[in-house]
């Protein structure tokens, strides 16, 4: 439950932070992110464990870096990708 709590927090991070820079949801990994917030906002049955796992520890490095990158420019002062 903690766990879902979490993903459904970073889901609206993502959300705002493209409302906040003007860059497109559907941008990874921000779509990602967004999406997975509302599957387990929506269909929380839908997530298994195996499921779960693989969002929370295999894949959250590579979230991570897709963060970072996009985040670069606006560090500098400049605009990301749109």
């Amino acid at each position: 439950m903690a766990i879902q709590r979490l993903w459904i927090a970073a889901g609206e991070c993502a959300r705002l932070y493209c409302a906040a820079t003007g860059t497109d949801t559907g941008i990874e990994p921000w779509s990602s992110l967004w999406g997975y917030r509302n599957v387990q906002v929506h269909l929380p049955d839908d997530i298994d464990d195996e499921r779960g796992w693989v969002e929370s520890v295999q894949d959250l490095t590579d979230y991570r870096m897709d963060v970072d990158t996009l985040r670069q420019p606006q560090r500098r002062g400049e605009r990301g990708p749109a």
